[in-house]
């Protein structure tokens, strides 16, 4: 039975009668199959799924109890297959992963590239949290990096990123290795490779470099998704790529009707977020999303109302084509509430006990919420968290990351004078250390500390 529905599976050719008997009839007959008929047979349903209309939820929950009490007897690639099958049938087994989460890092050395990123694409696929399997893989990657071919390099940097494990030196291996080997690497790969670095909140100069030289050559083989995940990891981490961007600049145009809402949502953004400086690009996107904002996501829109806000900036007397959205975005963009941290409340106190008084999570005229102002002279601090920076592998800092800054010259050009408070300068200093930090601030701002308040000792709230 098992090699049978993976013969035609292999071979993909449609069977709906074969599979419908072998998922009736394995489920009663689970004992029978060694672990490899267990692995062949689930990982052919899954495979045939694009050809076979075959109901198999006896069949995978059978397996899902099954292979747990014998995960001991499966080898490596069985585990790997065993659980991608389950995660691209989109089953739900919590007993398998929980057993293969816990069984992979014990026997880490018998899995090969392959199984290894078969496996983390799994459980992030099936979002199943399993952070001792992720680790083992990380600590274990960059000892073999080179066996990696570039797509199982793109599914782990992936799987790592919307798992949202930390692994700086996974992501450094894998940031070493890609330029080495750019061009065996697809368009595809390129995009998500970025897009997973930014997802994650790390980048580095290296590979950021080496993506941006190659995509102008071949644009071309970039799809519509891929140059709206490539220009959208871009502008979040920061980097600057004039080529990049006026390749797909000029490649967007006449591929637009390729573009789903929520890429032209994350190119347009992208582009506003870089600060391009040329509205044709914005017009003609603007003008395809138009018919397409009831469709969008909340923060999506929330990218929109940015978007339409840097376009008052840049061309106020240009009529932008969601500007008849305007409100429905705005909207979008200031129900996302405000949840002030410890940290923020901390620098609060301080701030009031050196004699600078404030409003604190004042919302402006245009929607932005700032954590600590003074409207009357339009003068903020903003309290950054871990959230609003990105870990540079190349030199080891946290660089802010590029929806900060784009925000940041929004409320500057709205008259704004704003400095901030990074949760990096702010965290395991002692009290006079933040004080001194926090007179620095004020003093961007305009506002002197006189030296017996500076030195004065106080007790955090």
């Amino acid at each position: 039975m098992a090699n049978a529905v993976w013969a035609f599976a292999k071979a993909s050719v449609a069977a709906d009668p074969l599979f419908k008997a072998v998922a009736e009839e394995a489920p009663h007959r689970i004992r029978e199959f060694n672990t490899q008929n267990i692995t062949n047979t689930v990982w052919a349903f899954a495979t045939a799924v694009a050809t076979a209309s075959v109901a198999a939820d006896l069949l995978f929950k059978a397996v899902a109890v099954e292979a747990p009490r014998r995960i001991s007897e499966f080898n490596a690639q069985g585990m790997a297959n065993t659980v991608w099958a389950f995660a691209t049938a989109s089953v739900a087994a919590d007993p398998l992963f929980k057993a293969v989460a816990a069984e992979v890092p014990r026997r880490i050395g018998e899995f090969n590239a392959q199984d290894m990123s078969n496996t983390i694409w799994a459980f992030a696929t099936a979002s199943v949290a399993a952070d001792s399997l992720f680790k083992a893989v990380a600590a274990e990657v960059p000892r073999r990096i080179g066996e990696f071919t570039p797509q199982e390099m793109a599914n782990m940097v992936w799987a790592f990123a919307t798992a949202r494990v930390a692994a700086n030196q996974f992501f450094k291996a894998v940031a070493t290795e890609v330029p080495r080997r750019i061009n065996e690497f697809k368009a595809r790969h390129l995009a998500n490779m970025v897009w997973a670095f930014a997802t994650a909140s790390v980048a580095s100069d290296q590979l950021f470099k080496a993506v941006a030289a190659e995509v102008p050559c071949r644009i071309g083989e970039f799809n519509a998704q891929d140059m709206a995940n490539t220009v959208w990891a871009f502008a979040t981490a920061s980097v600057v790529a004039d080529s990049l961007f006026k390749a797909v600049a000029a490649e967007v145009p006449r591929r637009m009707d390729e573009f789903s809402a929520q890429g032209m949502a994350n190119t347009v953004w992208a582009f506003a977020g870089v600060g391009w400086e040329q509205h044709q690009l914005f017009i003609e996107l603007g003008s395809s999303i138009a018919t397409h904002v009831g469709t969008l996501k909340g923060s999506e829109m929330s990218q929109l109302y940015l978007v339409a806000l840097y376009m008052q900036v840049q061309w106020p007397n240009l009529d932008f084509p969601l500007s008849a959205s305007l409100q429905s975005l705005r909207s979008a963009y200031t129900n996302c509430a405000a949840r002030p941290s410890q940290f923020q409340r901390d620098v609060s106190t301080m701030m009031e006990q050196m004699g600078w008084v404030h409003t604190f999570e004042h919302k402006t005229a245009e929607g932005f919420s700032l954590d600590l102002a003074q409207p009357e002279l339009k003068l903020a601090v903003e309290v950054d968290g871990p959230t609003h920076y990105i870990k540079d592998l190349s030199s080891g800092e946290n660089v802010v990351n590029g929806a900060t800054r784009f925000i940041t010259r929004q409320l500057r050009s709205f008259g704004w004078t704003v400095a901030h408070i990074s949760f990096f300068d702010w965290g395991h200093k002692s009290d006079s250390e933040r004080r001194q930090l926090v007179a620095a601030k004020l003093d961007e701002l305009g506002i002197p500390v006189k030296d017996n308040v500076l030195a004065s000792t106080t007790t955090r709230s």
